[in-house]
């Protein structure tokens, strides 16, 4: 893999993670570097191709157990222990609070008494 240590996006927080295809199985060795990355930079950003959730799924779990969000509306069908979080509701009209959601900072699980150690955010 290329890219370590990864380019620095600042003197304070961030780097950019290059070298890593997301799409396909990641190295025990990578995910090692990976984590010592987020521990030392706190937000990697990984640039590219977006990913199907089934290979979001994939790369979040190498990183450590998911855990299931306490409210069923917002687990993923398919991978219930990803959350989903959209702007449209059922019937495919805009949904103001999940637009609120969608468009706001928020830390979910943080009332549970196994917070997760980190979040992995990715757009579509």
């Amino acid at each position: 893999m290329t890219g370590f240590p990864f380019p620095s996006l600042g003197s304070s927080i961030g780097n950019v993670v290059e070298g890593v295809d997301l799409s396909q199985l990641v190295s025990d060795d990578c995910y090692a570097g990976l984590l010592s990355a987020i521990a030392e930079h706190k937000v990697l950003i990984f640039r590219g191709a977006p990913l199907a959730v089934s290979e979001s799924h994939n790369f979040a779990r190498g990183l450590g157990p998911l855990q299931e969000h306490v409210l069923r509306k917002y687990r993923h069908a398919g991978f219930p222990d990803l959350v989903w979080l959209t702007d449209l509701a059922e019937d495919g009209s805009i949904d103001a609070f999940g637009n609120t959601r969608a468009k706001t900072w928020h830390l979910d699980e943080s009332c549970t008494q196994d917070s997760p150690e980190l979040d992995i955010l990715h757009a579509y």
